[in-house]
């Protein structure tokens, strides 16, 4: 797809899954491949009745791994998912566990929003600023009531269609009004589906700092730094962390960057810093009420009720992604598909048009 839009991608020139453990005892690259392939072959193993009751937490803490690789691995995963082991369904790791690290990483050379940009090129009209209050459907069609934007007389505004991909997130997507309401299961996934939290934070290095991937298993957090668009370091460093427990030690609601920015000093001290530091805590968001989905096994067992369509609306977003949930990639993919079935739509009530 970056290629189809014209979006130039570049080498992140890192692994996102093997880190250097740096605040804890270290972890070789060696015994993280160990770990992976016990994993995977512990995953294998599995039948599908226990596979099915299993939760992440308790399947890790019994796999026969050293302490440290333990602990590493809980800490990736608890970043990576933004939940509580706990919680989250085994079914959602997959059987191809850690062999993404050996394809290597791209990232958009210009930003991820550069994606979002040269697909906003391609629309024919793009309204901003509004916030959608009410969703009307039938099976004549579409109705959509916005609040909000520059012009909008009354301050809402109607629009009137066909058929409508829905892809927001599915917290805000369980708060919409609809009329009628969607049909009732779905509506029941959407309300019990758990939304992961996580926060980011970037902030400038005063010179191109070496290639890393450290992560603090204590917290836990992880933070790297990569390559940019002319194959040279960025002078940049990025943190990320997820699930409730590291954001509350971070702090990261109060929207002040310095207790982070503190312990990436220590865990960082050849670098120094300069500038104001970004960070984002997606659980504040009012528009997002988290960072992505945190299937637990029942909401697992709902998967593809998630992604069907109800009627002329079609639904996409990560959570609608099954086992690429919680990605761009399957976001981007949920997308697709819901223009396909859209144009699924379309076609059945229109008989011999090409839609």
């Amino acid at each position: 797809m970056a290629r189809d839009l014209g979006v130039a991608l570049a080498p992140v020139g890192i692994g996102f899954i093997r880190r250097e453990v740096a605040a804890g005892t270290p972890v070789a690259e060696a015994e993280q491949e160990e770990a992976e392939r016990v994993t995977r072959e512990a995953l294998a193993r599995l039948d599908d009745v226990t596979a099915r009751r299993l939760t992440l937490g308790p399947f890790v803490d019994n796999l026969p791994l050293r302490d440290p690789q333990r602990r590493l691995l809980r800490a990736r995963l608890q970043g990576s998912y933004g939940a509580d082991l706990g919680t989250i369904a085994l079914r959602s790791l997959g059987g191809g566990f850690g062999t993404e690290e050996s394809a290597g990483y791209l990232r958009a050379a210009a930003g991820n929003q550069s994606l979002g940009e040269a697909m906003a090129r391609r629309l024919g009209d793009l309204r901003l600023g509004r916030e959608v209050v009410t969703v009307g459907w039938s099976e004549r069609g579409v109705s959509v009531l916005a609040a909000g934007g520059e012009g909008v007389q009354g301050g809402t505004e109607a629009l009137q269609a066909e058929a409508a991909v829905l892809a927001v997130p599915h917290t805000i997507l369980a708060r919409l009004e609809f009329r009628p309401a969607l049909p009732e299961a779905l509506g029941r996934a959407l309300a019990a589906l758990p939304m992961g939290v996580a926060a980011k934070l970037a902030v400038a290095t005063a010179a191109p700092p070496p290639l890393r991937a450290r992560q603090d298993v204590a917290v836990p957090y992880w933070c790297w730094t990569g390559r940019g668009a002319d194959g040279h370091a960025r002078s940049a460093l990025t943190a990320f962390a997820g699930s409730r427990a590291p954001l509350e030690t971070l702090r990261t609601a109060e929207g002040d960057p310095g207790p982070w920015l503190a312990r990436l000093r220590a865990l960082n001290p050849d670098l120094a810093f300069e500038g104001d530091a970004l960070l984002k805590d997606w659980s504040v968001d009012p528009l997002a009420r988290g960072c992505y989905s945190a299937f637990d096994n029942p909401s697992w067992d709902r998967t593809d009720l998630l992604s069907r369509p109800a009627g002329r609306l079609a639904f996409a977003g990560e959570h609608t992604a099954g086992m690429e949930s919680g990605t761009m990639e399957g976001a981007l993919r949920s997308g697709l598909r819901a223009a396909e079935q859209v144009r699924a739509i379309l076609s059945a009530a229109r008989p011999g048009r090409q839609s």
